[in-house]
């Protein structure tokens, strides 16, 4: 007999809709999942138990560094027990990809797997992939899934059941109901532990993530609070290095002036790059580069390391390395 944890984290799987088609989250709809399961034809609905963490009754697009401190104080509670086999978290789709990218850095040292499981539509709409999904996820554990951070989602436009590894899930575009992962549908296991999940620190909101647009102006960013800045660019991996207060050279001074770091993510800073990147590379002020990995999955980590505490030259070492399978570079 296997034993999966099930954390009934919220979002549309755990909705139900209402009479004018609002979708509202809904007590038991973590007994609800199991239930179905064990009553269907799968061939592991007689061989799977099924223990439930109290539900955090969180729609994803709730989700906050807080929210992520309840789910990581949840796991401390409940998933070090030897009895289990794995883990099931129930969330939303909003932020799935933000949300499975920091824990498969956090859980990176966990000798269980766990699958981040969602849904397109309540689970009682015939629409709905929830209960695909979650039997997806509870058969892969059964059948001895390794130690990783999984996203078993079935994409509405093919049908198919894609896995996905949670520090490689990209965010799911505006009113799309399919994922995509940065690279392959492929299940790596190599994992390096970047930290112990197990003890008393938390998350800490000392990331401040910022994206490019059309007149982003730079001189009036609030950067009170931040130790780091995650930027990402434009497709090309390029972001504006002239026009005074437009360019992120004075992003840069201003955060040179602080101590706070700036990554640029995804972007390389050798090879086939424009001169506005070379200009950057070249330039006065430090800009550290980050190619091969999402943006989710580079906020996650930097996030996590500034939470810990790190030292400059240590968070440099760690978004550089490899924690989760994270990196893909063609």
């Amino acid at each position: 007999m296997k034993t999966i944890l099930l954390i009934p984290v919220g979002g549309t799987i755990c909705t139900a809709a209402e009479a004018d088609g609002t979708r509202a989250l809904v007590d038991g709809a973590d007994i609800k999942l199991c239930d179905t399961f064990l009553h269907s034809d799968s061939p592991m609905a007689s061989s799977v138990r099924f223990k439930t963490a109290p539900s955090l009754r969180l729609l994803s697009e709730n989700m906050t560094i807080d929210g992520w401190n309840a789910m990581l104080d949840t796991f401390r509670a409940y998933a070090d027990d030897p009895a289990l086999d794995g883990v099931i978290v129930a969330h939303g789709t909003d932020t799935l990809a933000f949300s499975a990218a920091m824990f498969a850095m956090i859980l990176s040292g966990y000798d269980r797997p766990v699958c981040f499981v969602a849904a397109n539509a309540p689970p009682d709409d015939p629409r709905s992939n929830g209960h695909d999904n979650f039997k997806a996820a509870v058969e892969a554990i059964c059948d001895g899934l390794a130690p990783q951070v999984y996203v078993p989602y079935r994409n509405v436009s093919d049908g198919a059941m894609h896995w996905h590894l949670g520090a490689r899930l990209r965010q799911c575009p505006v009113y799309s109901e399919d994922f995509e992962s940065l690279g392959e549908d492929i299940l790596p296991t190599e994992r390096k532990p970047l930290c112990d999940w197990r003890g008393t620190w938390h998350l800490s909101d000392r990331v401040k993530l910022m994206h490019p647009y059309v007149g982003q102006r730079y001189d009036d960013v609030s950067l009170d609070g931040y130790a780091s800045v995650l930027h990402t660019t434009y497709h090309s991996g390029t972001v504006a290095s002239e026009g005074g207060v437009y360019a992120l050279t004075t992003l840069l001074a201003r955060c040179e002036a602080q101590g706070i770091d700036v990554w640029l993510a995804p972007a390389k800073a050798t090879g086939d790059v424009y001169e506005t990147v070379r200009s950057l590379v070249q330039g006065a002020h430090p800009l550290r580069f980050l190619y091969g990995c999402t943006v989710e999955a580079a906020y996650a980590k930097l996030t996590l390391c500034r939470s810990l505490g790190f030292s400059d030259e240590e968070t440099t070492a760690w978004m550089q390395a490899d924690v989760a399978a994270e990196f893909v570079v063609s």
